[in-house]
């Protein structure tokens, strides 16, 4: 249960003037949004369920980091970033490996009469 009294995001706030009743699930996404950067989400799911909020709304998971946030949301985008260069170094070479790899394949196949 959401409680809407203890929102401290002023993003947050403004969201809910305007947003009706019916669409509030938005509002409590947003809400375990500010109980995650906050560190008030505890539990097995919650490393996923931050990732999938922050998959859905990115937007306003930047906003709401940026305002409650601001210093540990310059850290983790940084730790980010070199993690997502690290993923495309390691993604590159595995593409060189591949094309080496099958370059031997080639030669070998020549070598017991293979035909291309």
């Amino acid at each position: 249960m959401a409680e809407y009294r203890k929102v401290k995001s002023k993003f947050i706030k403004e969201k809910i003037k305007s947003t009706k009743w019916k669409d509030r699930d938005y509002i409590d996404d947003l809400i375990a949004i500010e109980c995650y950067v906050k560190g008030e989400m505890f539990g097995l799911g919650t490393g996923h369920k931050a990732k999938s909020l922050e998959g859905e709304y990115p937007k306003e998971w930047v906003a709401i980091w940026k305002e409650l946030e601001p210093k540990k949301y310059e850290k983790n985008r940084k730790i980010d970033e070199r993690e997502r260069r690290r993923e495309e170094k390691e993604e590159r070479e595995m593409e060189e490996e591949e094309m080496i790899e099958e370059e031997l394949d080639k030669e070998d196949w020549k070598r017991v009469g293979g035909k291309f």
